[in-house]
């Protein structure tokens, strides 16, 4: 895990924010779609441009289970789990105990 670097690949610069994607020397960049190579302007809401193809690529970066939503339910799978093991440990542990 590194510092949050530029869009621009090898780019140095550090960014203005944790949220930005371009540093200071290619914010031109930033109304531009994010497709490497294309260089037509951005659809509104949106980070690709009006192509197809590349509004396709946009929408299955950001699908459910490709994203952060899919590692979210799995988290919480795990913790219900572990919820639920724990509940049948501590009733299995006061089973056995006998006090002498």
């Amino acid at each position: 895990v590194g510092r949050p670097c530029c869009a621009i690949h090898n780019c140095p610069l550090p960014l203005t924010s944790n949220r930005a994607r371009f540093c200071v020397a290619h914010a031109e960049r930033k109304p531009l779609c994010a497709v490497e190579g294309c260089e037509a302007p951005r659809c509104a809401g949106r980070l690709t441009c009006d192509i197809l193809q590349h509004q396709a690529l946009e929408d299955r970066y950001k699908a459910p289970g490709k994203s952060f939503s899919l590692l979210t339910h799995r988290r919480q799978r795990a913790y219900e789990r572990v919820g639920e093991g724990a509940e049948g440990a501590e009733k299995a542990e006061g089973e056995g105990d006998v006090e002498m």
